[in-house]
């Protein structure tokens, strides 16, 4: 969890309100993981997909700081939360996007467990 408090205080929840999300991951491996740098224009298409996404929330924040009425109403753009290509192209194959998890309740561990 990274919480950032703005003020002192005391902090409440409501009852079932969510409050953290846990996700477990094996903790191991990781120093197995060799990360590296490359320049996003090794990767033609990568770089066209992120001049296509920069060139658009340009012009989505020039129209609405010009007052655009159907970009107002519209409030912001929904490719990241849709999982969306702004080109238009299909994700890559095994990267679905995941904006809420329904995951199953907890239960109580069985003996052995």
């Amino acid at each position: 969890m990274n919480w950032h408090f703005t003020r002192p205080g005391y902090i409440s929840f409501k009852k079932n309100e969510p409050f953290a999300f846990i996700m477990p991951v094996p903790h191991n491996g990781y120093e197995a993981i060799e990360p590296i740098v490359k320049s996003l224009s090794d990767e033609p298409e990568l770089q066209r997909q992120y001049d296509a996404w920069g060139q658009s929330r340009t012009q989505f924040l020039e129209k609405l700081a010009n007052k655009d009425e159907e970009t107002i109403q519209k409030g912001w753009q929904r490719h990241y939360f849709k999982g969306e290509i702004v080109t238009g192209d299909d994700r890559p194959e095994g990267h679905a996007h995941v904006n809420r998890r329904r995951m199953m309740a907890p239960r109580p561990a069985r003996p052995g467990e």
